[in-house]
């Protein structure tokens, strides 16, 4: 994606990056993503991808995230951790695993809350 004035506002506006640093995303980053976080809109966890809201991919999400979240609660089990309580960090690990899903058996690149909302710390 060119560095255009209108791609960098744009940016800007959805990320809250200063425009210097709405630029300087651009130029380093794949351009899918600075595609994405410009159509993006947001829910409780910010800026999430626009793929989320295409009915044609939704049965593939859903199926990655049901199957990330049994392999996830399979980790916790293993660790000994116990299902109900809420442990920091696990966010991460469960959008890995539904990116890793999603890419290897559909095809589909799909970009986390933590990806599309620059700045955010998630735990």
């Amino acid at each position: 994606m060119e560095p255009t004035a209108k791609n960098v506002i744009a940016v800007h506006k959805a990320t809250g990056l200063t425009v210097f640093r709405a630029k300087q995303f651009i130029l380093y980053n794949p351009d899918e993503l600075c595609a994405r976080i410009i159509k993006a809109k947001s829910n409780a966890l910010g800026l999430y991808d626009p793929i989320e809201d295409d009915p044609s991919l939704s049965a593939q999400i859903s199926e990655a995230k049901a199957e990330d979240e049994k392999i996830v609660d399979r980790m916790q089990a293993e660790r000994g951790l116990d299902k109900s309580l809420c442990y920091f960090g696990w966010c991460h690990t469960y959008w890995r695993e539904t990116k890793r899903i999603l890419r290897d058996r559909f095809g589909i690149e799909w970009f986390s809350p933590a990806e599309m909302n620059l700045g955010v710390k998630y735990d």
